[in-house]
């Protein structure tokens, strides 16, 4: 039970410094490099974070201007995309609204997938629903991480993040976490590396599915020594 209260303990420091980055979006003035330098610190000190990630909420008769926008900020290529089912990234169709990555900072620099719409996808959009609906912080699945070319493997807490007098969010501030890191560190400080650890997303009482699980097989004889421990991720 112990690596169960290490592993909720640093989860909760990611979801703390979740709500103050939320707070310092509320009054940003939308300038990428202060947006890089307080990601930049959030980074450093938080190991087992992959990026921060701001993701507006675009409006479809919005999204020629944001695009253009984009392209003069910066990134002459930049469109709104969506992934298809060969994982590629092509333009997104036409919807209502959108919710792409408009700025994000990556511990790996080769990872790029600004104006993904995050909306586009299932998994991120059930936790978009859900964040909306309450007002506060979701999670979601396990996903793939979008233009990680180690393909890499986490998921994501993420926020809403109202205006001064809005009702509708303008965006949301998004944490890209590695399971396995917090995990493995979390196995190391209780001086517990030979545990089997299995970690089960319930996906509010719906699918199981399994978002880590150590190496090596447990034994039928040690069925008396497996416990399980519910944690809140969000």
């Amino acid at each position: 039970r112990d690596i169960a209260r290490q592993i909720q303990t640093e989860l909760d420091r990611y979801q703390i410094a979740l709500s103050g980055t939320a707070g310092f979006l509320r009054t940003w003035d939308g300038n990428g490099r202060t947006f890089d330098q307080y990601a930049g610190d959030l980074l450093s000190q938080l190991p087992h974070l992959y990026a921060v990630g701001w993701d507006m909420r675009i409006a479809d008769n919005e999204r020629a201007a944001y695009e253009q926008r984009m392209r003069q900020n910066g990134h002459p290529n930049f469109r709104i995309t969506e992934l298809t089912p060969q994982n590629k990234l092509l333009a997104a169709r036409k919807r209502p609204f959108y919710i792409p990555i408009t700025n994000m900072l990556y511990s790996a620099p080769s990872v790029n997938a600004l104006g993904f719409d995050i909306a586009s996808d299932p998994i991120r959009g059930a936790a978009i629903e859900q964040a909306t609906h309450t007002g506060k912080m979701a999670a979601t699945s396990r996903i793939d991480i979008v233009g990680d070319p180690d393909h890499s493997s986490g998921f994501l807490l993420l926020r809403p993040v109202y205006g001064v007098s809005g009702t509708a969010p303008r965006g949301y501030v998004v944490f890209v976490m590695h399971i396995e890191s917090v995990v493995s560190d979390s196995l190391v400080a209780s001086k517990m590396l030979g545990l089997h650890l299995r970690l089960i997303d319930h996906n509010g009482g719906k699918d199981v599915e399994t978002l880590y699980e150590s190496g090596g097989t447990p034994k039928a004889s040690d069925d008396d020594l497996s416990f399980s421990v519910p944690m809140q991720v969000a």
